[in-house]
């Protein structure tokens, strides 16, 4: 017959146990006593009932049934036999917790070791996967870990190691659909919204971003992504402080000759179509430029240098409009 409750393992050297709880004593004690034999109750140095077992010897440890209780009774029991005996070969600071437990450097390579050691079949990963979709965490459980993870640092090591596996990690299409559906879900969207809210990036910051963009190509743009583009800009206006802070962020910017060069590179070839003419002249007609806004364009166009380039395209444009006026003024002649 099983007998539930709680038991203790005592040195009859120096009176030191350890106290503990189980649905069936005589099996736990069986347990115990076949890992104890072995040298394998727990390994590292914070087994110090292991140690006592191997200094003093088997013949001077004593297994004690201190109470039986029902299981939902268990660790409340252990809780206060603890309290009384001391509980000096018990590891966890709290009965009902690892909280306080402080692994060695060995014990977390050995941990380390075995789980790099043990490699999951692709059924084990599909078996994992399955059980965790639609698994949702709690809000009590996402702020224990975003407070968990607050003003941690990780090391360069360990950073290098992240973006090692997620470089080579290659999502399913199953997957990139799935996340495609959940970011364009309106909830989702307003979280990120308003957590970039009011959100100043530092100048170390930004030029990691910057560093990080360096060297990437940027292809042209499909059809389909631009007409994206298009219908989320639609209707979209800049408020009078969002075009303040975007004005005074251009004037402060430095457009280098490279990136001059590369800007003059990419324009040229291109060819605008009548449809993408006529949009343009649309949004143009009843347009009017205020006295400010005119004043600084003249501002910004004085002496501003033009490029060889630019000047013989501007004396074509000129010699063909003055062409066409001469002889639109020859064709009138005859009129008058």
């Amino acid at each position: 017959m099983k007998i539930c409750g709680i038991y203790a393992i005592v040195n009859l050297v120096n009176g030191k146990c350890y106290v503990g709880q189980s649905v069936d004593i005589a099996a736990r004690w069986r347990g115990h006593r076949g890992k104890l034999r072995s040298n394998m109750h727990c390994q590292g140095n914070g087994c110090h009932l292991q140690a006592s077992w191997n200094k003093h010897g088997e013949q001077n440890f004593s297994f004690i049934l201190l109470e039986e209780v029902q299981v939902y009774e268990l660790t409340v029991a252990e809780i206060k036999w603890e309290k009384e005996l001391g509980g000096d070969y018990n590891i966890r600071p709290a009965v009902d917790s690892n909280k306080g437990i402080v692994w060695t450097i060995e014990r977390r390579a050995r941990a380390s070791q075995a789980q790099k050691a043990s490699s999951k079949t692709a059924t084990h990963l599909a078996r994992i996967s399955q059980a965790n979709k639609g698994r949702k965490h709690s809000a009590a459980s996402i702020a224990k870990t975003r407070l968990a993870n607050i003003g941690k640092k990780r090391s360069l090591s360990t950073r290098a190691k992240i973006a090692a596996a997620a470089k080579s990690r290659v999502l399913t299409a199953e997957h990139l659909a799935n996340r495609k559906i959940v970011s364009n879900r309106p909830e989702v969207k307003a979280k990120i919204s308003a957590s970039l809210t009011g959100r100043v990036l530092t100048a170390k910051h930004k030029n990691k971003i910057s560093a990080s963009q360096k060297g990437i190509p940027k292809g042209p743009m499909s059809v389909e992504h631009r007409a994206k583009l298009s219908v989320i800009a639609k209707g979209r206006t800049c408020s009078p402080e969002a075009r303040v802070k975007i004005s005074a962020a251009l004037q402060k910017r430095l457009i280098t000759d490279e990136t001059r060069a590369k800007l003059s590179a990419s324009q040229k070839g291109r060819f605008i179509s009548e449809e993408h003419r006529a949009k343009i002249a649309a949004s143009l007609q009843g347009k009017t430029l205020s006295f400010e806004h005119r004043m600084k364009i003249s501002a910004a166009k004085k002496g501003k240098p033009f490029s060889p380039e630019s000047l013989a395209k501007r004396r074509a444009t000129y010699a063909v409009n003055r062409d066409a006026k001469q002889m639109l003024l020859q064709s009138l002649a005859p009129m008058t």
